[in-house]
């Protein structure tokens, strides 16, 4: 437990040194393929949650009345366009404060690769989403 731990707190590190300029470094072809996924499957969704969301504005593509941002950083949090119908969880993947089916769709792009545990991460998602949900 300790290694994940201090893990987290490495990446935790990272993005805070890069918070400031990750918006500026993406790919923005990357980014625009994605969106046009997470809005192929997830629009008009009822409660979208996305892990890892960083400092994107994803969300605001599935029009969901209700969206969560989820990121182990809160200074890439802080860094996204404000949202009123969106809202922010600072948190890690593997461990989600998040009751069980609270959730009609889920998504992440580019975290796997970022997490300590990805069967954690992916039984967590499992564990919050409701029956039938994407």
């Amino acid at each position: 437990m300790v290694d994940v731990i201090q893990q987290q707190g490495e990446v935790q590190q990272r993005y805070r040194n890069l918070a400031r300029e990750y918006g500026e470094r993406a790919n923005r072809t990357c980014e625009r393929i994605y969106q046009q996924i997470v809005q192929h499957f997830l629009h008009g969704s009822g409660r979208v949650l996305e892990l890892g969301a960083g400092c994107t504005n994803m969300l605001a593509v599935v029009e969901s009345p209700y969206g969560v941002a989820s990121d182990l950083s809160e200074e890439m949090l802080q860094m996204r366009t404000h949202d009123g119908e969106i809202h922010c969880v600072v948190t890690a993947g593997e461990l989600i404060p998040l009751r069980d089916g609270t959730f009609d769709g889920l998504f992440h792009v580019n975290v796997l690769e970022h997490v300590t545990n990805v069967d954690l991460v992916l039984d967590e998602s499992c564990r919050f989403m409701r029956p039938g949900g994407t």
